[in-house]
């Protein structure tokens, strides 16, 4: 039997596609209980200058998940898996949390000034 070496790209793409074998991946690494995940459309293979100055090659994959968090309660997260040899700068990875932040099906209202979102939305039907 042949197993795939998940440090090769393609290998790695292969398993985490499979969205039980991501679950228990990605779950393991946040140390939380994931319900649900779903694997985003967005993923990157991108060929970079390290700040050492040489070329490198790092693959991204963008997941949305729903958690229990340390409260027992349901989240939605983002989760991006970053995949390179070295590590990238900081400020690429702000500038795409601040992009999926800024995309509304990826946030969850609760309570707009202090009031309940859900009973805003009954009032308004009357």
């Amino acid at each position: 039997m042949k197993i795939a070496n998940p440090i090769y790209d393609i290998a790695f793409k292969y398993l985490m596609e499979d969205l039980n074998i991501a679950k228990g991946i990605i779950g393991r690494i946040i140390n939380r209980k994931i319900l649900e995940i779903d694997f985003k459309p967005t993923e990157y293979v991108t060929y970079i200058d390290f700040l050492d100055g040489k070329a490198g090659k790092t693959m991204r994959m963008d997941f949305r998940a729903i958690i229990l968090n340390k409260a027992g309660e349901k989240q939605k997260v983002l989760i991006e898996l970053q995949k390179s040899k070295k590590s990238l700068e900081l400020k690429r990875f702000r500038n795409y949390l601040g992009d999926q932040y800024r995309r509304p099906d990826n946030i969850i209202i609760k309570r707009v000034n202090d009031k309940d979102v859900e009973e805003l939305r009954k009032t308004k039907k009357h």
